[in-house]
Order: C-alpha cells, then structure tokens, then sequence
C-alpha cells in the first residue's frame, strides 16, 4: 500500500466533484487490498425498514410490500446516497426498530414534522444465508456499539493474519477512516456521501468466498444519542435479493402515529397489519 495514501485521499477529495467518485472506486480497485466477510445466517433476527408517509399519505395505509422496500422511483434518486449511486435503489435497513425509527425522525428534522406523523415498519427476515462485509467501528465516538466492536477485532485478527498484506496498520487505518464517512450525519451537501458511496459500491462488485458476490454491508448507525446507538446496526442490500422467494423477506408490517409535544416525540398508536399475501404482496390492515 502506498505510504502516501493519505495524501492522496486528500489530493482527490480536493479535485473537481466529477472526479471524485470515479477517482475513489478505482483507488480501492488498485489497492485491492483484502476485506473482511462473513455470512448473516438464515434465521439472524429481522431487520426493520421504516417509511414516513407524505402529507397525501397521512390517513391511509401502505398496501403492499413493495411500498416498503427498496424505491422504485429510480429517475427520483438523483444524488448519491450514503452507499448508493444517483439512478441506484438499494435496500437500507437495521437490527433495531428505534434506531430506525431514529434516523428517519432525526434531531435535524423534528423542528419540521407536523403536530402528527405517520410511520409505517416494515419487518423483514433473512430466509437465506447472505455475505455481508462490516464497517469497523470508529475510534471518535462516545457511545461505543459492542457488536461492531466484535467484529472489528475479528476483522483486525483477519488481516493480521495474513502475512502477505503490506502495511498493515495503513490498511486499518483506511478502514477506520472510512468508518467516519459511514456516520456523518444526513446533509443534502452532494460531496458527504461519495467516499462511503464508492467504497459500498467497489465492494458490491467484489468476490468473496467461494466466488460469491458481497451482497450486503453492515455499517453503524450515525444517531449518536447515548440511548439508542449501542441497540443495533444499520445494514445495505442489493435489491435484488429483496421479495418473497429471495434471500429477504416481508413478514410483518406495522403503522405508528406519532404526536409531537413540547420537547420531544410520542408514540400514541401502533397498528399491526393482520396478513401479507406472498403472491400479490397485498397489506391487509
């Protein structure tokens, strides 16, 4: 790995915003350097995928599954998100329903919901197992997750014993440093996401074990509230290992009102949907 590879992250994040994305995807196809994988087993704990509704929503229900998995809407997904592309759906979810809930109804965006807000989760299970590869866990964090925690140290143990990878703690050092770009908080600024974004996307198109394609990436939650972010992780799919006879699946599916007070947010209705139709992919509530 080149001794100057921080300067030359640098070098390019300073170049014009039409370099830097392409610049980033093939500085990791050059260094090629080797990531940790691991397969979430069928039958891991659901993830939960949360939706707020729009003003024109907010008395009705969701009716069918794919209103809440991956958009649809490619021609509207016009910047790049935390890992995707402009024109690219992926499927972001996490481990724990109130941190779910929590980056959608972020701090930065209370001060803008209505006196009434509607969300609606989606629960879905892995039926198949799926190769995911991890973010470490920052160092300048407050509230430290235990479970990235662990995996960071398998990850460090992984690449320490590999006697072949140069410079090693160069190579931790990258990877913690993009563990940062994972956490930034939601910015409309087009430059936030496209160091996390090139690096999801090269490792989409990466080979794990047995020839198989990274098909996900576990990542930590930016919510910082000392509360919440030791619950769970975030996660990001390829859609299509989303639907009914794929890898993830919808299983349930509830609505949550919410009531904004004078200091914080409540919760003061769940509804359960009573079936999902696997063949249509009908809600009924």
């Amino acid at each position: 790995m080149d001794k100057n590879l921080i300067e030359l992250i640098n070098k390019i994040r300073n170049s014009d915003d039409t370099l830097i994305y392409s610049s980033l995807r093939n500085l990791f196809t050059y260094l090629n350097a080797p990531f940790c994988k691991f397969d979430i087993i069928a039958g891991h704990p659901p993830l939960f995928r949360v939706r707020t509704h729009t003003e024109d929503e907010n008395s009705i229900f969701f009716h069918n599954e794919y209103e809440l998995s991956f958009r649809r809407d490619i021609p509207n997904i016009n910047s790049y998100g935390r890992c995707n592309e402009p024109l690219q759906s992926l499927f972001y979810a996490s481990d724990s329903d109130l941190i779910s809930f929590a980056e959608v109804i972020g701090k930065n965006k209370i001060e803008t919901l209505k006196d009434v807000t509607y969300l609606t989760t989606g629960v879905w299970n892995f039926t198949q197992n799926i190769m995911v590869s991890p973010i470490f866990e920052p160092d300048n964090v407050n509230i430290a997750n235990p479970s990235l925690l662990d995996v960071t140290k398998k990850c460090n143990d992984f690449i320490d014993s590999y006697d072949t990878i140069p410079q090693k703690d160069d190579l931790k050092n990258l990877l913690k440093g993009l563990a940062t770009e994972f956490i930034k908080p939601f910015s409309l600024d087009k430059k936030s996401y496209l160091f996390s974004a090139a690096y999801s996307n090269y490792m989409f198109d990466s080979i794990g074990i047995d020839s198989k394609q990274i098909e996900g990436i576990v990542y930590p939650t930016c919510i910082t509230i000392e509360n919440i972010r030791h619950l769970g992780l975030n996660y990001v799919f390829k859609n299509s290992i989303i639907g009914f006879d794929k890898k993830l699946k919808l299983v349930d599916a509830f609505r949550t009102k919410l009531a904004k007070g004078t200091k914080d947010i409540i919760e003061t209705e769940r509804i359960y949907c009573k079936k999902i139709d696997k063949s249509t992919g009908e809600i009924l509530w």
